[in-house]
C-alpha cells in the first residue's frame, strides 16, 4: 500500500515537473498562433486565374472595429512581384448586428499603396468604380478563402492553414447578409459599375432543392440565393467537389437541373 502512494507520489511529481518544462514553449506557440492570426494572409488563389491559366494572388486581412468586421483584401493580376500600384484594393465591410454587407474597390494611396491606416467615420477611405461587379462572386459577404495550396510560386505552411480554418469559420456564422450601399469607414461614390447585375437572364435563380438548403433567405446560417451570374463560381465548386457538403449528394433529377442551369436552360 505505502509503495503505491509512493508511485502515486512520484507519477504526479514528474506529470508537474513535466508542465513546467513545456510551459515556455506552449507560451511561445500560443504567442506565435495569435500573432499569426492578426497578420495578413497572402496567397495563390485556387479558385481565380488570369485569362491564360497565370496565378492571381491574394492578401487578405480581417478586423474588427465595434459591430463591425472588416474584410480587406490585395488583389494582383500581375504576378507576386508586381509593384504596389498595381494590386487591386478591396474592402468587404459587415456589420454583425445589423446583419448588412456592402463591398468597396478602394483608392490606394499614391505613395505606398498600402492603405496601411485603420479606417474611421472621421477618416473614410476613398473609393473608385468597381472593376467587376462583386455580386457575381460574393452573394453574401466575404467567401471561404481558398489558396493553391501547391502553387510552385507561393508555399504555405501550418500557420497559413491554421488561419485559413479560423477566418473561414467566422465567415460561416454570419448567416444571412442583407447588401447595403454605403459604410460609415468610406467615401460616398457614384458608380458606373453596378455591384450586380440586374438584367432577367443574370438575375435567374438557381431552383435545386439541395443547393436551397442554404443557399436561401432562411433556415440554418443561409447564404443567401444564387443566380445564374453566380455561374463562374458554381462550376468551380462543384468541379473541385466543394459542393454539395460532405454527407450530402446530388439526386439524378438534382444533376440534370444544374446541367441545365449551366447550359443557359
Amino acid at each position: 500500500m505505502f509503495k503505491t502512494s509512493q508511485l502515486k507520489v512520484r507519477k504526479q511529481i514528474l506529470t508537474w515537473v513535466s508542465l513546467l518544462i513545456m510551459a515556455p514553449s506552449v507560451f511561445i506557440a500560443s504567442k506565435e498562433i495569435s500573432q499569426t492570426l492578426n497578420e495578413p494572409l497572402l496567397f495563390a488563389s485556387e479558385e481565380s486565374v488570369g485569362p491564360h491559366g497565370e496565378a492571381i494572388f491574394n492578401e487578405v486581412a480581417w478586423q474588427q472595429q465595434g459591430r463591425f468586421d472588416i474584410w480587406r483584401m490585395k488583389q494582383s493580376h500581375n504576378g507576386l512581384h508586381a509593384k504596389p500600384q498595381a494590386w487591386d484594393q478591396l474592402a468587404i465591410i459587415v456589420d454583425r448586428e445589423n446583419k448588412t454587407v456592402s463591398y468597396h474597390q478602394l483608392v490606394a494611396d499614391s505613395t505606398t499603396a498600402l492603405l496601411t491606416a485603420p479606417p474611421d467615420s472621421l477618416h473614410p477611405w476613398p473609393q473608385k468604380d468597381y472593376r467587376v461587379s462583386c455580386y457575381s462572386c460574393h452573394a453574401n459577404g466575404p467567401r471561404h478563402l481558398r489558396p493553391n495550396w501547391n502553387s510552385s510560386e507561393l508555399s504555405l505552411g501550418w500557420q497559413s492553414k491554421l488561419k485559413v480554418n479560423w477566418l473561414n469559420q467566422k465567415m460561416q456564422r454570419y448567416g444571412r447578409l442583407k447588401i447595403i450601399e454605403h459604410s460609415p469607414f468610406t467615401q460616398s461614390i457614384e458608380r458606373q459599375r453596378p455591384l450586380a447585375l440586374t438584367d432577367p437572364f443574370a438575375s435567374q435563380p438557381l431552383l435545386v432543392k439541395i443547393c436551397q438548403q442554404c443557399h436561401s433567405e432562411s433556415g440554418d446560417r443561409p447564404r443567401g440565393p444564387l443566380q445564374r451570374q453566380h455561374l463562374y463560381t458554381i462550376q468551380f465548386m462543384l468541379k473541385n467537389k466543394y459542393m454539395p457538403p460532405k454527407g450530402h449528394s446530388l439526386s439524378a433529377q438534382e444533376k440534370s437541373q444544374l446541367e441545365n442551369f449551366m447550359a443557359g436552360f
